[in-house]
């Protein structure tokens, strides 16, 4: 499967309504995710209207561009937001486990050079805080994530944990943190080494990740969304959702979260 990238403008999303949306092709999702989309494991982008449309733009039956166009949209396309949502499926570009740093690094100076900021999160292993994929494959994704987070000029790469253990071993690694939590989970647990904020919009629909356009709705952070702060101090949880949500939330206790 050749990577592709898939953009809507003006997405109808709740939580990112006026924004742009976009996603990259399954292949760059890690195969060593426990919720991977083939796994059955609860992937919230492998459910509903997301299954729907991971299945169409894996087939190319959605307009899609290559990366080098991508970026060059990113830096001129006059209808993409200022605070967007990257691969809302999908993750960074490289096939598998692996972060392409050539790819991605791409993406990062094309917000830089446009002064458009992603809200950005990835899956991929990371040696000093996952266990799975290969030891080499995770020690490429530290550095390359660590170079990417460099060059980053007003926004983050949220590395996505499975466990407790995870967020505390990212923060001490200087990444910020992303951890999917039971649905009856806290809004705010400060019980551990590092504090645990829910997505705001979880707990308040009416809150988006974007600037708001009207009809009662809040910005997400007022303007600065949570999950675009670098070096915030706190990792932003996302309570189980969609189908599988029992079996999901199941899991994660099970993982101690």
């Amino acid at each position: 499967m050749q990577t592709r990238f898939h953009v809507t403008h003006n997405s109808s999303q709740r939580k990112c309504t006026g924004m742009t949306v976009t996603r990259s092709t399954t292949n760059t999702c890690p195969p060593s995710c426990p919720v991977h989309p083939d796994s059955g494991g609860g992937c919230y982008d492998a459910l509903g209207n997301g299954r729907f449309h991971r299945a169409k733009h894996d087939k190319g039956l959605y307009k899609s561009t290559d990366l080098e166009t991508f970026t060059q949209r990113i830096e001129s396309d006059p209808n993409w937001s200022s605070i967007w949502r990257y691969a809302e499926g999908g993750d960074l570009p490289g096939e598998g486990d692996r972060i392409s740093l050539p790819g991605s690094m791409s993406i990062v100076k094309a917000c830089n050079a446009s002064r458009r900021r992603p809200i950005i999160y990835s899956h991929k292993p990371v040696e000093g805080i996952h266990q799975r994929g290969a030891r080499a494959d995770r020690i490429h994704n530290r550095e390359a994530l660590r170079a990417l987070l460099a060059a980053a000029n007003g926004f983050t790469i949220n590395v996505s944990c499975e466990t407790r253990e995870q967020v505390q071993a990212a923060h001490a690694l200087g990444f910020d943190a992303a951890l999917i939590v039971p649905t009856d989970a806290p809004r705010t647990d400060k019980t551990g080494a590092v504090a645990l904020v829910g997505c705001p919009n979880a707990y308040d629909g009416r809150v988006q990740c974007g600037p708001t356009w009207g009809n009662g709705r809040k910005a997400c952070g007022g303007g600065e969304p949570l999950c675009i702060r670098k070096g915030r101090g706190f990792a932003v949880t996302f309570p189980a959702h969609g189908a599988k949500r029992v079996a999901l939330s199941a899991m994660l206790i099970s993982n101690g979260n």
